[in-house]
């Protein structure tokens, strides 16, 4: 079963960056040009320089080698250093979410590795080869875990949230303000009643990756490929599968490319045409037992001809009429957004050729689904908001290996 352990948190230092909020960065799937040309204007130490390294005329492997210079050069000039101990970080994240302040509460710490096929740490959608390479070369160059993902836990009694809240911190926690409102709080926790009490809780659960599949296939890839010192452990950030702060929104899908105006036929599918223009298109949609698909020649509706079919079937559903339209038209490019107004009116504008709108996964969904040992296709879920990456790091190797 897991180990969960704590480690020596390697942190930012407010005397040298000034405030940790301008060096926080999401992470790299969560990104844009236009965000990540603010974060880099916004402060000279933002993670973003080793969290997706851009390098003009270097390849990514190298890009990702530089990252890793930056990193030892950052550690030497005192912008990053280690805390004086092990310890688990404790994060609360509050946020605004339909006009009301939400909560959501995890435990950051150095979990063994385990292959998918042991059932130890449990997937719930499948990767793409090519973000697994990226991450995989990136941990390699870097000897490092920068990010956070979401990882759950089952807790139906609350009782490991329990736990997390009642976390007696050493010292007090570091707090950030992003721009978007939410409010970042870490505290070291070293207590050693409170810190057996978590690994013993850890120990006896299965965990379910909720966000950051690439992260942990690739350090697993790392890790096979390597056999190196502090390899065989990746950080992980725990969450209660049943906090109420913890939300999953839409994955709707934004397809890029030329597609052919004729409809999409699909076996052992239901479709009906929609009656909306673009215009409304947003306003009617219903986070319901459908797929819509829009596109300035058609809208229209698809769902399984098995009524009974589970939510799950309509991320494979979505999953299907992607594949479908792509393998009519020119390669294709895939991306997601949680807003079905922002799909609608990429399409309108004409900067995608369509899109595809699917309801959002609850996260008893997404365990079930693991519990199974069945994925779905890639980014079937958005668990939102994502942590930020900046707010604690890890190195594989110890502090002395770096004097």
């Amino acid at each position: 079963m897991p180990d969960v352990v704590p480690f020596r948190g390697l942190r930012y230092q407010a005397g040298v960056v000034g405030k940790l909020a301008d060096v926080l960065v999401p992470p790299y799937d969560a990104l844009t040009e236009q965000v990540a040309t603010a974060l880099r204007s916004q402060s000279r130490w933002n993670l973003i320089e080793l969290e997706a390294p851009r390098r003009p005329g270097l390849t990514a492997s190298a890009a990702h080698r530089a990252a890793g210079r930056t990193l030892r050069e950052w550690i030497a000039r005192g912008v990053l250093a280690w805390d004086p101990e092990p310890a688990y970080y404790v994060f609360r994240h509050r946020f605004p979410h339909n006009g009301a302040w939400q909560e959501r509460t995890g435990v950051i710490g150095l979990a063994q590795l385990h292959a998918w096929s042991e059932h130890v740490v449990c997937p719930h959608e499948r990767t793409g080869p090519a973000w697994v390479a990226d991450r995989q070369s990136l941990r390699a160059a870097c000897r490092a875990d920068l990010s956070l993902g979401i990882t759950l836990i089952k807790d139906p009694e609350l009782r490991f949230l329990s736990l997390l809240r009642a976390a007696p911190h050493a010292g007090n926690p570091v707090t950030a303000r992003t721009s978007d409102g939410a409010l970042h709080e870490i505290g070291r926790v070293t207590d050693p009643s409170w810190c057996r009490a978590t690994q013993e809780r850890l120990r006896y659960a299965r965990l379910y990756v909720a966000d950051g599949h690439h992260r942990y296939e690739a350090a697993l890839r790392h890790r096979d490929a390597t056999q190196s010192p502090g390899s065989s452990y990746t950080m992980l950030h725990i969450v209660s599968a049943d906090d109420p702060g913890l939300i999953v929104l839409p994955s709707h899908r934004l397809i890029h490319g030329a597609l052919p105006p004729d409809a999409i036929e699909l076996p052992d599918v239901r479709r009906r045409p929609l009656p909306y223009t673009l215009e409304r298109l947003a306003a009617a949609w219903k986070d319901d037992r459908e797929v819509w698909y829009v596109s300035r020649a058609r809208v229209e509706a698809f769902a399984p001809s098995n009524e009974h079919a589970g939510a799950d079937g309509l991320s494979e559903l979505a999953h299907r009429v992607v594949e479908t339209a792509g393998a009519r038209g020119d390669e294709i490019a895939v991306a997601t957004t949680p807003h079905a107004q922002v799909a609608v009116g990429v399409v309108t504008s004409g900067a995608a050729a369509a899109a595809v709108l699917v309801p959002a996964l609850e996260p008893g969904v997404v365990t079930q689904v693991a519990d199974q040992r069945r994925t779905l296709p890639p980014k079937s879920t958005y668990f939102w908001p994502k942590p930020m990456a900046g707010l604690v790091l890890r190195t594989l190797d110890p502090p002395e290996a770096f004097s």
